[in-house]
């Protein structure tokens, strides 16, 4: 009777580790302008505060929750994307300019003083 009631703690034990993994999503963020990586990023796990930036040459990798289904991809002069991410845990994103026009721009020099 033990033998059988830790055999099925152990059991319930394992399946529980197996059941909270973490995933690994990896991948690189271009420009669709001229197809180069965009460096500086930032990749977010909708609702926590996960997140990871891209590299030098856009690559990425964020380990998320196993529930996670989609990233929110977002960087200055960039419109910010919410993504699915795919079986394979592997998501290549092309990201497209934010324009936006501006009146104008008013610089004052105040506080400064002269000799």
């Amino acid at each position: 009777m033990k033998k059988t009631i830790t055999l099925f703690i152990c059991l319930f034990s394992l399946s529980l580790a197996t059941w909270a993994q973490d995933k690994t999503v990896t991948g690189k963020v271009t420009s669709s302008q001229d197809k180069l990586g965009i460096p500086g990023v930032s990749i977010l796990e909708p609702g926590t505060t996960n997140g990871t930036v891209s590299d030098i040459d856009g690559k990425y990798s964020i380990k998320v929750k196993s529930t996670t289904t989609q990233l929110r991809f977002s960087g200055t002069g960039l419109t910010t994307r919410t993504v699915d991410i795919p079986a394979s845990n592997s998501l290549d994103l092309t990201m497209q300019p934010d324009v936006q026009k501006i009146g104008e721009v008013v610089v004052t020099a105040l506080g400064i003083k002269r000799e």
